[in-house]
């Protein structure tokens, strides 16, 4: 991924199976990119509700790594 930013590429698809770790994974990537600054906006698709109230949970549970 960190090479994929590097090179200058704006969009980034990353599959993983169940139970691999995702959301742990995408929230530390968008932490990263956010601080970056070059990134202002992120999508995060999930394709059932459930996984997306889940995503939210836990992103919610991590807010303290997003403000200031």
């Amino acid at each position: 991924m960190q090479v994929t930013v590097q090179q200058g590429k704006d969009r980034i698809l990353l599959a993983m199976a169940t139970g691999t770790g995702k959301t742990r994974v995408i929230l530390a990537l968008i932490y990263r990119f956010l601080k970056s600054g070059r990134f202002h906006r992120i999508l995060y698709l999930v394709d059932r509700n459930t996984l997306g109230k889940q995503a939210f949970d836990k992103f919610s549970g991590s807010s303290r790594f997003f403000v200031g």
